[in-house]
């Protein structure tokens, strides 16, 4: 196993898996639980409201990139950021889409806001 600027990699056959000292402080955030192996990443099915299953799929989408882009960050250009930070850019990656969408669909882009309101 190597390490490089906190990151432990770890390659398997078809298997890539990563874990960092900070991924925990950024699970709590945003009140999720974050596995150490991407292999078994998926999301449940849920018969929540149309808002909540949406808003959970772009915290989720954007939680990854952005998790994996720190990661490509700190093993290749040595540049750190902390988890506040990086929780501060999914925030307002999350509440720029929600508000993108503003025009067409206000009821649900209110839901999913107000949503996101009570998670942060």
């Amino acid at each position: 196993m190597d390490q490089f600027g906190g990151f432990h990699l770890q390659e398997q056959k078809n298997k890539f898996s990563y874990r960092h000292t900070s991924l925990p402080s950024l699970s709590l955030r945003l009140r999720t639980t974050m596995n150490g192996s991407w292999k078994m990443i998926g999301l449940p099915r849920s018969k929540s409201k149309r808002h909540q299953t949406l808003l959970t799929l772009l915290a989720w989408k954007s939680t990854i990139y952005w998790t994996w882009n720190e990661r490509n960050a700190r093993l290749h250009f040595n540049v750190y950021r902390s988890v506040d930070t990086i929780f501060a850019v999914i925030d307002r990656q999350l509440r720029n889409k929600i508000m993108s969408f503003r025009e067409s669909n206000p009821v649900l882009s209110s839901a999913m806001l107000q949503a996101w309101f009570s998670v942060g």
